[in-house]
């Protein structure tokens, strides 16, 4: 990916939430909490999108050229989720029912495609007796799917990990609106959006008129090196952890199932590992509510040394930096994909693991011993 688009995926379109469930354990987490508010076109970020092509659920290649001259509503998911997802689709099957005979399409993208064949979608649609002339399923390989949801749509897409938004896309192939389908004033919110675009015979965005893009000409250099606050109130840099292994991860406090979990994996790691010099880092995507008093309290649940499981908090949008520039993974508000990042004693990042699954643990813990064994400068190949 290169520099330029991958800084498309730092731009706020709107306040995202990612949302994930699995099949026995769930990727993320949705918590419907406090109302944000629904951006009117002024406030997005003026972008078209990246133009794509995908798998439908007929095993014919989707060009999302094809959609210019159409309404349209974008969406991520998992056929095997037996929640959110279902609860997200139940009402994208009401939209469909009110604006599919408006010529208002809408298309729904698998995170989870391994599992999410064309043929899984085709059975998955006729759930909700989606006509696939005004709802598509649409698969393809999972590192291309969150490359469109991060350059179109500027929402982070993971391994059954997913923006819990409706996206509203308008006949030019601009995107005019990001709605969180929890709340009935932004559905609401979203239906208005969807008969005014109808109507429009030009679009209110000229080339000329759109937002730059940000990146490091706007927001200083492509981020390596990062300064948060620890929940001790002390500053945290990152490079002073030049010389140590450690591990990073993102997480919220008020999750109370994956990112609890994921945090009772760290602290198995931190206990076998933290007396070898091993560093632990869990950066916040909830910084408004993970305060440096909320993060204190929340390290005492596991009697984490502040020396060695470092809780930190700061600015969201430059925590979306850093999840996205330092560590290439997606980070949103209260969102967060469920890998543990390993960085060697030279500040490089050696490799990324899904704590789920026992053999990546394995893993994991395989090379945590075999970098504390290495110097600060690893042999170059």
């Amino acid at each position: 990916m290169t520099h330029n688009n991958l800084v498309r995926g730092l731009i706020i379109v709107g306040a995202v939430l990612l949302a994930g469930c699995g099949r026995s354990q769930p990727a993320a987490v949705v918590l419907q909490s406090e109302v944000e508010p629904v951006l009117s076109p002024g406030e997005i970020a003026a972008h078209q999108i990246v133009d794509f092509s995908l798998t439908d659920s007929d095993n014919i290649e989707f060009d999302s050229r094809d959609l210019r001259g159409q309404v349209w509503v974008a969406s991520f998911f998992f056929s095997t989720c037996p929640s959110v997802c279902r609860e997200q689709n139940e009402i994208a099957r009401r939209l469909c029912r009110e604006f599919g005979p408006k010529d208002v399409r809408f298309v729904s993208i698998t995170c989870d495609p391994q599992v999410d064949t064309p043929e899984r979608l085709k059975d998955y649609a006729r759930l909700y007796e989606a006509d696939p002339e005004e709802w598509l399923f649409l698969t393809g390989e999972l590192d291309q799917i969150s490359q469109i949801g991060q350059e179109s749509f500027q929402l982070g897409v993971g391994y059954r990990t997913h923006s819990d938004r409706f996206v509203a896309v308008d006949k030019w192939g601009w995107v005019r609106g990001v709605y969180d389908w929890h709340d009935p004033r932004q559905l609401d919110a979203l239906k208005e959006n969807l008969e005014q675009l109808i109507h429009e015979d030009s679009s209110p965005f000229a080339a000329s008129d759109a937002v730059p893009l940000p990146g490091p000409e706007a927001d200083g250099p492509w981020i390596r090196d990062f300064t948060l606050t620890a929940g001790t109130g002390e500053e945290f840099r990152s490079q002073d952890l030049l010389g140590d292994v450690w591990v990073a991860s993102f997480f919220f406090t008020t999750c109370a199932s994956t990112c609890r979990a994921q945090n009772d994996m760290i602290n198995h790691l931190h206990r076998e590992f933290g007396g070898q010099g091993v560093k632990f880092v869990c950066i916040t995507c909830d910084p408004e509510t993970d305060t440096v008093e909320r993060l204190s309290d929340y390290g005492k649940l596991y009697n984490a040394d502040p020396d060695e499981w470092i809780f930190l908090t700061g600015d969201m949008t430059y925590i979306r930096r850093i999840g996205s520039e330092r560590f290439d993974v997606p980070v949103d508000r209260r969102a967060h994909v469920d890998r543990l990042i390993v960085v060697d004693k030279a500040g490089e990042v050696r490799g990324k693991f899904n704590w789920h699954e026992t053999g990546q643990v394995a893993r994991l813990k395989a090379l945590l011993s075999e970098l504390l064994q290495e110097s600060a400068e690893p042999a170059k190949e």
